[in-house]
């Protein structure tokens, strides 16, 4: 029987845009070790309708310097939603609070985010900058964030549907000529909003971490090869 809703797996995929910016020293001599972003409440708005919760959270995106480096894909959960198209993806960047039930419960199970927790934080980066050595960049960043998404559910092949979340950390400190450096205080904002702007999602149904919009571009982009001889 036919109950209306549809599956989603919910996904992270982190976009390598350069391969080697984030493994090496950046154009702003930067190397990243690690990065740990909170995120919570991971939702979709049908255009008036309710929002439809995904994953309630918190969770953690945890990325050692080799997943910053290259694609990483991370299950989140699949959970059953009311079929049809959703145009509003909303996320938020969390910062962990003590009274809360569920962050007191993922913080009591998970030592990173026990250490966020006490630290105030919902966004740890580290690494080493050629010039100053060593740093920490840490934020208390507690903003809900909104995305297009168009993703339809109810059409996978499948009947898994897909979204994925893409976090491409290639230019988070600014890029050449407009560097920013993580130990200064006057660049903790503008880094703030590089990090909000690098998260997004997309419709994933191939689960393959690439936006199905993008690939289907791509396909009626590409030239006829079928040979027509000549009569």
């Amino acid at each position: 029987t036919n109950t209306g809703n549809g599956v989603v797996a919910v996904a992270l995929h982190v976009v390598d845009a350069t391969p080697t910016a984030l493994r090496a020293a950046d154009a702003c001599g930067n190397t990243l070790d690690s990065a740990q972003i909170v995120i919570r409440n991971i939702e979709l708005e049908q255009e008036g309708g309710a929002d439809n919760e995904l994953r309630s959270g918190p969770h953690l995106i945890d990325l050692s310097q080799a997943d910053l480096g290259g694609s990483l894909q991370t299950d989140f959960a699949e959970l059953e939603i009311p079929q049809g198209t959703y145009d509003q993806l909303k996320f938020k960047i969390h910062k962990l609070e003590s009274g809360d039930p569920d962050d007191a419960a993922a913080a009591a199970a998970d030592p990173v985010l026990a250490e966020l927790l006490s630290a105030g934080e919902s966004v740890r980066i580290e690494g080493t900058n050629a010039d100053t050595g060593g740093f920490t960049f840490e934020s208390d960043l507690n903003e809900e964030l909104e995305r297009e998404a168009g993703v339809v559910v109810g059409d996978s092949v499948s009947g898994i549907d897909g979204l994925t979340l893409t976090i491409d950390p290639n230019g988070w400190f600014g890029a050449v000529g407009d560097c920013l450096d993580p130990g200064a205080e006057e660049n903790k904002s503008p880094i703030e909003e590089n990090i909000k702007a690098s998260i997004d999602g997309s419709e994933d149904d191939d689960h393959d971490g690439e936006d199905d919009a993008d690939e289907e571009a791509e396909t009626d982009e590409e030239p006829d090869e079928t040979d027509t001889e000549p009569s």
